[in-house]
């Protein structure tokens, strides 16, 4: 517990992670569908035959990576929730339990590539007793339940 709030389970936080995930898919999927390189035809070493797809070069995938790297920490430091987040019911603080600043936002998000490699964050949230991943532990933030907000 966090000044009455209950800390978030670790099984709630990877759904959340995983629907912005999802999110981030399907803007990058509609990028690709319509401003990417089509795939379609090329043939792969093996020879087989590339049916459907696409490629994001220049632009197109700096563009894609500014909505995880800029708008997940903006959201998440203006109201303390991302779209995963809020679905799942859950809300970033600073660690004594106060609203997240931007700046704990983009720090937070700053380490999601190494919490995600090999599931990192995921391990070193199971063994500290607040589910903190790497990112929250750098930034002193912490995700809890938001229905008890």
């Amino acid at each position: 517990m966090l000044n009455g709030n209950r800390i978030a389970s670790i099984k709630k936080r990877i759904l959340s992670g995983i629907i912005d995930f999802v999110v981030l898919w399907l803007i990058g999927s509609f990028i690709g569908i319509f401003w990417g390189k089509s795939l379609k035809g090329t043939v792969e070493p093996d020879g087989a035959v590339i049916q459907f797809g696409w490629q994001l070069t220049g632009f197109n995938i700096i563009f894609l990576m500014s909505f995880w790297l800029i708008l997940l920490p903006i959201t998440e430091g203006i109201s303390g929730y991302t779209i995963g987040k809020k679905i799942a019911g859950l809300k970033a603080m600073d660690s004594r339990g106060t609203k997240i600043t931007l700046l704990k936002a983009f720090i937070r998000h700053f380490f999601d590539f190494i919490d995600f490699f090999l599931f990192i964050g995921i391990i070193v949230a199971y063994c500290n007793k607040r589910h903190q991943r790497i990112g929250d532990l750098v930034a002193k933030t912490i995700v809890v339940e938001a229905y008890l907000l």
